[in-house]
């Protein structure tokens, strides 16, 4: 799995943060459970589909259906989360992410694939903390995908990029006062369904 530049230095960054923040002094250990600042990686597997509707020459008939693939994905996180009450916390992230499947289909006499080259995701969150240890959060936003396109099908309305909404839902644990494990399934319409594993870092 190739990263692109723009990706690779990205990732790079939010990475040099998060090293940073493991060796950083206890005096910055968080106060308030799951309140602030955090960056870190995320691993998992990453499913892409497309929708093809398919037209029969002879009778005119059409029928669709979806092409899934699914493989291992992840990239990096960063975010805020802010305490409005002892239980609930409200926040905002930006992910950056590649790999995934690559689904494909055979048509034609030709092959009609996407692979992925990189994908992003803004979004929302909003949770409770259960015994100061867990948080279980819902979230929403906004994402897409940027696609290498094999097209000798020829099939029409072939998009390199597919953006869509984002929801998804999930659970965090408190190892430590700064760092927390993350689990969480998202779904960008139309384009891409996730499983991921997170290390949030704060400071």
């Amino acid at each position: 799995m190739r990263l692109s530049s723009p990706f690779r230095r990205a990732c790079a960054a939010v990475s040099a943060v998060a090293a940073s923040l493991v060796f950083a002094p206890a005096a910055h250990a968080q106060e308030v459970p799951f309140e602030g600042a955090y960056a870190g990686p995320l691993v998992g597997v990453l499913e892409h589909h497309f929708y093809l509707e398919l037209t029969d020459e002879q009778t005119g008939a059409t029928d669709g259906g979806y092409t899934r693939d699914w493989d291992i994905g992840g990239g990096a996180m960063a975010g805020y989360d802010l305490a409005v009450s002892d239980r609930v916390r409200i926040g905002a992230e930006v992910s950056l992410l590649k790999g995934g499947g690559s689904p494909e289909i055979f048509l034609n006499g030709g092959r009609y694939q996407q692979n992925e080259r990189f994908g992003y995701r803004v979004t929302a969150r909003a949770g409770v903390v259960a015994a100061d240890r867990a948080l279980f959060f819902v979230k929403g936003g906004f994402g897409g995908d940027r696609y290498a396109i094999d097209n000798s099908a020829g099939v029409e309305d072939a998009r390199e990029w597919r953006t869509s909404f984002v929801v998804g839902a999930g659970a965090q644990v408190r190892l430590d006062e700064r760092i927390d494990l993350r689990f969480e399934y998202e779904h960008l319409d139309s384009s891409a369904h996730a499983f991921f594993v997170g290390l949030p870092i704060r400071f």
